[in-house]
């Protein structure tokens, strides 16, 4: 029982490290961009090159039932879709906001969120689906002095590097807070 207790946060240290892996720089006009790195490519078809021939071989052994042709269909959906959206998605912050790119290629998800009358900034972590995988989502609450509220789940991508996002903020003078 302790084996698996240490086993499964290691496996998910491992897994959140090889599929958000992402290039961070400062640009020219002083925002923060962070795109996938050629890391999160090369994990994503990594995993397709594994369960396409597993699939395979299980389905024609006649292993795993209506799960192995499942999967061995699946699994085209990482080169056709997963990978192309990985290479879209993108977090770009600068001190009048933030821009989140995200989604499937044919129809991706922007996220833009101003600083303009910003009050503050409350990140928030929450258990999500602890039957399978324990994971949390981390949330970042937008409060302005209009009092509109704006609330963000972070995806993977930013969630993975928000550190170096609110290290950015705090240089321009933007605090998140943690309740």
């Amino acid at each position: 029982m302790h084996t698996s207790a240490f086993v499964s946060p290691l496996l998910a240290g491992i897994y959140a490290h090889l599929f958000s892996t992402a290039s961070v720089a400062e640009l020219g006009d002083g925002s923060l961009q962070i795109q996938s790195a050629p890391g999160r490519y090369l994990a994503w078809i990594l995993a397709f090159v594994i369960v396409l021939p597993a699939s395979w071989w299980c389905w024609h052994r006649r292993v795993g039932g209506r799960i192995a042709p499942s999967a061995f269909f699946a699994s085209f959906l990482i080169p056709l879709i997963v990978v192309p959206g990985v290479a879209l998605e993108s977090v770009r912050v600068s001190p009048a906001g933030l821009t989140i790119r995200t989604g499937f290629w044919f129809s991706p998800t922007v996220h833009s969120i101003s600083f303009s009358d910003l009050e503050s900034i409350t990140q928030r972590s929450e258990a999500v689906n602890q039957r399978l995988v324990p994971r949390h989502d981390t949330f970042w609450h937008f409060r302005y002095r209009s009092r509109e509220q704006r609330d963000i789940n972070l995806p993977d991508l930013l969630d993975a590097h928000r550190h170096t996002v609110i290290e950015y903020l705090h240089r321009h003078g933007i605090d998140v807070r943690e309740p």
